[in-house]
């Protein structure tokens, strides 16, 4: 069991039993109320993003000029950041402040990013970054690196945008996974660090995401996945009911297996299970580098 760390609040542990209290999806998974499988298709997920998710939060910056990054999130997030959630460490529950399991999640990017910005690298580009709320983290513990974010909503293109405007070293970009070659690393100086964060959750075959990456091999210096291995999820029961979760969700359940396939990259890093703000949808870290 970890110890106390990012923000120093306490965490309470949770027995798996109690989990139903903290989420509906155990009765659905075991099937006591209803969840009906989704099919995780580019309209599906124009929709969930592009619609539900940043269409309020662009009308938000809109409506008031004066609107901050810290207020988009709090926003997106909608719940008082003192409310108590539960998260999972490992195969561990426990129960903590909305807030602290943002803060943990953010030392969690910044310990493995941190470390490569220290090092003089040039570029820190996000695939799949939502408005950009993690370049904008990375941007206030280091103003040095020129950051690149990808976004396949066109709305929260437009609000990344909107609130990165005017800093020269900020950019968002329109962005596919299943575009080919991936032309955002046109935008890209010198060799970069890649990383993706409960975003390659959202593509079918991770294979497609490899290959256009590894067309930009000479542009990379390594890639940071932060998303959810449902490889790793195992058979306990905690196990099989993310397993589960990953199947009706229909999120990426071949990104480990596809990467360990490949021979044109070296597998660095795999984290298994480390922090999941939902604990049935916890993410690993993998970290890989062209071969």
């Amino acid at each position: 069991m970890q110890p106390p760390a990012p923000g120093e609040v306490g965490l309470e542990p949770i027995a798996l039993d109690d989990l139903p209290s903290w989420s509906p999806w155990p009765a659905r998974l075991v099937g006591f109320e209803r969840a009906e499988k989704r099919d995780r298709t580019t309209e599906f997920v124009t929709r969930e993003y592009n619609e539900e998710k940043y269409r309020p939060l662009l009308a938000m910056w809109k409506d008031s000029d004066q609107v901050t990054a810290p207020e988009i999130r709090a926003e997106e997030i909608g719940r008082d950041p003192e409310s108590a959630v539960c998260i999972s460490i490992g195969a561990e529950l426990f129960r903590t402040t909305l807030r602290e399991a943002g803060e943990r999640f953010q030392a969690l990017l910044w310990e493995h990013l941190g470390p490569r910005v220290s090092g003089g690298v040039g570029t820190i580009v996000e695939l799949g970054c939502g408005w950009g709320y993690n370049l904008w983290r990375i941007s206030e513990r280091s103003p040095g690196p020129h950051l690149v974010g990808g976004e396949f909503s066109p709305r929260a293109v437009e609000l990344g945008r909107s609130l990165s405007s005017g800093r020269e070293n900020f950019r968002i970009e329109p962005f596919d996974f299943y575009e080919s070659g991936y032309s955002i690393f046109d935008h890209v100086r010198g060799p970069a660090v890649v990383f993706t964060s409960h975003a390659v959750e959202q593509v079918a075959d991770a294979e497609r995401v490899i290959d256009s990456l590894m067309q930009r091999s000479h542009l990379i210096d390594c890639v940071y996945h932060f998303e959810p291995l449902p490889e790793l999820y195992g058979d306990s029961l905690l196990g099989l009911m993310r397993r589960r979760y990953a199947e009706l969700n229909d999120y990426n359940r071949n990104l480990l297996s596809t990467l360990r396939a490949r021979t044109d990259i070296r597998l660095e890093v795999v984290g298994e299970n480390v922090l999941g703000l939902n604990p049935l949808h916890p993410i690993s870290i993998v970290r890989w580098s062209p071969a």
